[in-house]
């Protein structure tokens, strides 16, 4: 059996010529475009976690103090994410 064309076929309804475009066609653009959406958002977030490890990473000790209650809270949540039993 032969597959049907993905893009378009014609039929006629009540005397009107009518497009029809198959669901694999409409699921594959679906596909296609949550594909690229995905990608879009890791490199939004790939950029942005750079940005902020790059700003961190290169202020100097002197010109930045950082409070009790920040750096305790830092360290919990590396705690957390690190997975360490205390």
């Amino acid at each position: 059996m032969l597959a049907r064309s993905r893009i378009k076929d014609f039929m006629v309804s009540e005397g009107k010529l009518t497009t029809v475009l198959w669901v694999d066609a409409r699921r594959d653009l679906c596909t296609v475009g949550t594909y690229f959406a995905c990608v879009m958002i890791l490199c939004t977030v790939s950029v942005a976690m750079a940005v902020l490890v790059l700003n961190l990473h290169n202020r100097s000790p002197d010109a930045y103090a950082m409070p009790a209650a920040v750096s305790c809270c830092a360290i919990m949540i590396v705690v957390v994410v690190v997975v360490v039993d205390l």
